[in-house]
């Protein structure tokens, strides 16, 4: 008659789900009814197991929360009060997780969704205690044990995400689901943090990181339920960069920088593209995440940067990559119109080269690699420089808004990016050895063509006269360190050949520049 004594029923049940829980203790640990070892205690264990099952059908069928929390409560503590001493987290975890899907259905169904944060916040206890009594002494840090703590880890974050979809119709009202994904996301980041301290883990970049961005994918899929909690993907994204950054620096050997670059590449990229898919499928503005997504590429050349600073020696294949990220970063200034990014990346990676440049031994067999590798990077940045420069000072025109801050910038960006190889070029000029200025002019006059030509086509004489002070800025360097009263027909021919390619430049174009000053 549950209708009539609804609290007095509600009582008994609760009463009698918690005498159950201390007879059923009582039976096994003070009294030992049930036997000795270990079957004792799975009896134990199973007819708790079996307590805990019918408190939660019993809070459904009397819409009794207090069962259910009592429920619960007895669930998370039997394996405690079971406990055998022996590391065996297949039964352990697998219980856990059949607890978690019952009180996960329970809290769906009544639309008690404080009961997810509870289960989560048990769920953490239960693993936080496993990983310190049976982390170390079972060696889960070598060999294919380090995927059982990883499993665990994921599979809880996972069970709450799935969750937190399915309520995501209440997430309005309630942000328990969200909230409890998200502790379980930082419990998962901090043992990857952890893991950094086991050489065992680290030496494995896949299994960490793939770890790690599985972590980061479960967040993102949270802030695309609830929108309102968008700056999570900022603040996962750099503490992702810091685990990065810390395992970088310690941990990483020259073997590993391949797999080291596929990570650097895959953290950038995913969080730089995610508010493009947000857009994709949502009509609202992330404004935190869009207002940071373009900086996420950039990260990624701060990265790299990184390897070439603790290495003693770096792979040639850093250059390949360093190319990506930029072209990544011109990708995301071309989706997100944010051009500082861009100025950004050209100052970092001018930083990279510097640093790989001054790494090497001054030696003259190292100028035509530097130059293949400063000869890809000046023409991509010169003209994606341009580029970028007529798509949103045309887009300027078309709106009539007044010039802001990004108008500045893509106004300079063309002689910016036109000045840094030119700068680099003179450092190695200083640096090497370099007694014929051949390689270095010749490299000097094919970046002058192209700035020369992007000026016509581009409609940008800045350039003109930015390459002009450029090539004269590194005539003068090398002339001052390096050249040869003896031997000087060389760099005269490259003197006379500049000016007359400057001379002749406004004449051939005078249709073009007749208006402007700066060519002449």
């Amino acid at each position: 008659r549950k209708k009539a004594y609804t609290v007095l029923a509600q009582t008994f049940c609760a009463s009698g789900v918690l005498i159950l829980y201390g007879v059923s203790f009582g039976a096994h640990s003070l009294y030992h009814l049930f036997g000795e070892g270990s079957g004792a205690a799975v009896v134990a264990f199973s007819l708790m197991t079996l307590i805990t099952a019918v408190a939660f059908l019993l809070a459904v069928k009397l819409d009794a929360l207090v069962v259910a929390v009592l429920g619960m409560v007895g669930g998370f503590i039997t394996p405690i009060l079971c406990s055998t001493g022996h590391d065996n987290p297949l039964g352990l975890f697998t219980y856990i997780a059949l607890l978690d899907i019952g009180l996960l259905m329970v809290a769906k169904r009544k639309n008690w969704l404080f009961l997810t944060s509870m289960g989560a916040a048990g769920t953490l206890l239960m693993q936080l205690g496993w990983f310190q009594k049976f982390f170390q002494t079972g060696h889960y840090y070598e060999g294919a044990a380090t995927l059982i703590p990883m499993g665990i880890v994921l599979f809880f974050i996972a069970l709450f995400t799935v969750a937190a979809w399915r309520s995501k119709d209440n997430i309005d009202n309630d942000m328990h689901p969200m909230g409890s994904t998200l502790a379980l996301c930082t419990f998962g980041l901090l043992t990857a943090f952890t893991f950094l301290g086991y050489d065992g883990i680290t030496d494995r970049t896949f299994w960490l990181y793939g770890y790690t961005f599985l972590i980061n994918i479960a967040a993102l899929v949270i802030v695309f339920i609830a929108p309102r909690l968008s700056v999570l993907q900022v603040l996962t994204g750099l503490a992702t960069f810091l685990h990065i950054s810390i395992w970088t620096m310690q941990k990483l050997k020259p073997e590993m920088l391949g797999s080291a670059l596929v990570v650097y590449l895959v953290f950038g990229v995913m969080h730089a593209a995610f508010p493009l898919v947000w857009r994709h499928f949502r009509d609202d503005d992330l404004s935190v995440p869009r207002a940071f997504s373009p900086w996420f590429p950039p990260l990624i050349i701060l990265l790299m940067l990184l390897p070439v600073l603790r290495l003693d020696e770096v792979s040639f294949i850093i250059w390949p990559a360093i190319l990506l990220a930029d072209l990544c970063v011109i990708a995301a200034a071309l989706m997100s119109g944010a051009l500082l990014p861009v100025v950004a990346s050209l100052l970092l990676t001018l930083m990279v080269v510097f640093a790989w440049l001054f790494k090497v031994p001054p030696q003259i067999s190292v100028l035509p690699s530097f130059l293949f590798v400063l000869g890809g990077f000046a023409a991509v940045f010169a003209i994606a420089g341009c580029w970028l420069t007529k798509r949103y000072s045309g887009m300027l025109r078309r709106t009539g808004d007044a010039p802001g801050l990004n108008d500045q910038i893509a106004a300079a960006l063309p002689v910016l990016s036109a000045a840094l190889p030119f700068l680099l070029l003179i450092m190695a000029t200083l640096r090497l050895p370099v007694l014929n200025p051949s390689p270095v002019f010749g490299l000097g006059l094919l970046l002058v063509l192209l700035l020369l030509g992007l000026a016509k086509i581009a409609r940008i004489p800045a350039l003109a006269f930015a390459s002009l002070i450029c090539m004269l800025g590194l005539e003068a360097s090398w002339h001052g360190e390096r050249f040869n009263p003896d031997q000087p027909w060389i760099a005269l021919n490259w003197y006379l050949g500049m000016h007359l390619l400057f001379t002749i430049y406004p004449f051939v174009f005078r249709n073009t520049f007749k208006q402007n000053i700066a060519p002449w």
